[in-house]
């Protein structure tokens, strides 16, 4: 259960950075850059929480760390990341040339 969940997060870290990626290059897409950044920002927030989850189960408590990484991974690393890179997202669109977006 574990695996599917990691290879997920792992997933919208990759797509979101590169989408992401793309639309830091190419500032006439900067109108689409809410939902890149978000979906980054969510993968790379989900695997960060996933990751830290399982040094502390490790070296801590495996309780604490299993709490981390089966709750707070998905709900509070996708949620706040994804809020977080939304957020970013609009602030980029803002600031893009007046023709642009």
């Amino acid at each position: 259960m574990l695996a599917p969940m990691m290879m997920f997060f792992l997933a919208l870290l990759v797509v979101g950075g590169l989408a992401s990626l793309m639309i830091v290059i190419n500032p006439d897409d900067a109108n689409r850059a809410a939902f890149p950044f978000a979906c980054f920002f969510a993968g790379f927030a989900a695997f960060a929480l996933a990751i830290i989850g399982g040094f502390v189960g490790e070296y801590v408590s495996d309780p604490i760390g299993g709490v981390m990484t089966m709750l707070m991974a998905p709900t509070v690393g996708l949620f706040g990341g994804g809020v977080f890179g939304y957020r970013l997202g609009m602030r980029r669109r803002r600031r893009a040339p007046d023709g642009d977006a």
